[in-house]
């Protein structure tokens, strides 16, 4: 036997506004407690895109996100702090001064970063334990609260500037950092710095980037970060380059920190000088290049000079004209040319091949035969009739001119010119 059906539930009355609940009293709603600000723990994923910047760095991210990509995933309440300052109060209580401050710096900050040419951790952690002698601490977080995180940034951003000169091996660093240092030595004049908490460096005149990047909120940063704090302010300094906005203009920026952009190449070069590429490989891209980048050298007239048919032999193509043609036209036979071909960077550091002797590709192009015999060399069709022509026509004046008296002629000298080709002038 089945049970009968219980009581089906009421439906909640409505209002004469649709989708309002009943209200019976007006002031009621004043008395609801305010609703909490939603407090984000997820990081902001917006992707931060400049023109100028992606031609110059791999990676282009916001401050914010770079700290947060740094911390390990276990720092799970350090990784909530950090995505959330500025961002909400649970309490609805406002923000300090410091807090805004300091979420201002994570979200406009612009953190760069090369791929290429990064020489790793290079002992700079083992570097610092003995720099700032306190030795290694890194399991603990920062103590004497803010105080201590001044002291600490204070103190990492000497050491990033002492890291960078003595890496350097003599050469001046190109670092923003060091610009204003100098090394200290037994021959420096006397009024030539003040002397400085870096060893081995005096202060010929002050820093700006250095002083902003001790002044808040970048302690306040470092305090947030905790116990990895002094590796990823450290990590960020040698590695990456920081841009801060300009409130003038829209969409620009100055440099804070790092390598100065302009002694940076472009990604794009950069990623040709590192990749080696066969000489016989022929660019997908077909990029054309202007007249004035090209240049040829076309001193095979010399080495190969017109031969004209025997007599009661067929006017055919002579080897010399042909030959010629490859040298002319290389793109048509197949052969490495300035137009379509990629530069091998293993075999010139030019910006070009040297083209003045091709015989070795030839041969390889156009092999001999078994018996010994020439090889046939098919001619183009867009280079048969006219083409070959003209070249022919360009031996046989080639061969009649003397060059050196023409030298001569519209370039004379006042000693005696002696050539072999020379003719007595008529004193007569």
């Amino acid at each position: 036997m089945g049970h009968p059906p219980g009581p089906l539930p009421r439906k909640r009355g409505r209002s004469d506004g649709a989708g309002h609940d009943p209200d019976p009293d007006p002031d009621s709603a004043a008395d609801r407690p305010a609703k909490h600000a939603k407090c984000a723990h997820e990081p902001r994923n917006a992707v931060v895109t400049h023109k100028l910047l992606a031609q110059y760095y791999d990676e282009i991210q916001t401050l914010r996100q770079y700290a947060l990509s740094k911390l390990p995933a276990a720092s799970r309440i350090r990784r909530r702090k950090i995505a959330s300052v500025g961002l909400g109060q649970p309490s609805g209580k406002p923000h300090t001064a410091d807090e805004l401050a300091l979420a201002s710096l994570l979200d406009s900050a612009i953190v760069a970063r090369r791929r290429h040419g990064n020489t790793g951790d290079d002992l700079r952690w083992e570097s610092w334990v003995a720099f700032s002698q306190k030795g290694d601490e890194s399991y603990v977080t920062l103590s004497d609260g803010l105080k201590g995180s001044v002291f600490s940034q204070s103190e990492i951003v000497d050491f990033v500037v002492w890291l960078l000169f003595s890496r350097s091996n003599g050469s001046w660093p190109k670092h923003l950092l060091c610009d204003g240092f100098r090394r200290a030595g037994p021959n420096r004049p006397p009024n030539a710095g003040v002397t400085t908490t870096i060893p081995g460096l005096v202060c010929a005149h002050p820093n700006q980037h250095v002083q902003a990047l001790k002044a808040p909120p970048w302690p306040q940063l470092l305090m947030l970060l905790g116990k990895e704090g002094e590796r990823i302010m450290i990590d960020l300094l040698v590695d990456c380059a920081i841009f801060r906005p300009v409130t003038a203009g829209r969409g620009n920026l100055y440099q804070l920190s790092g390598i100065k952009i302009s002694e940076l190449e472009p990604v794009t070069q950069l990623q040709e000088k590192e990749r080696p590429i066969p000489a016989d490989i022929v660019s997908s891209r077909n990029a054309e290049l202007r007249p004035s980048e090209i240049s040829f050298v076309r001193n095979v007239l010399n080495r190969f000079p017109y031969k004209g048919p025997s007599t009661g032999e067929a006017a055919t193509p002579d080897d010399s004209v042909i030959h010629l043609l490859m040298y002319m036209f290389p793109r048509q036979f197949g052969l490495h040319n300035v137009f379509t071909s990629a530069v091998d960077r293993r075999r010139t550091a030019q910006k070009f091949h040297d083209y003045t002797l091709r015989e070795e590709e030839i041969a390889q192009k156009f092999p001999a035969s078994d018996t010994g015999r020439n090889p046939t060399k098919k001619v183009p069709k867009r280079l048969r009739g006219k083409a070959m022509d003209l070249v022919r026509r360009l031996q046989v004046l080639h061969s009649r001119c003397s060059y050196a008296e023409m030298l001569h002629h519209y370039c004379p000298v006042s000693m005696q010119f002696s050539s072999p080709y020379s003719v007595t002038p008529n004193m007569a």
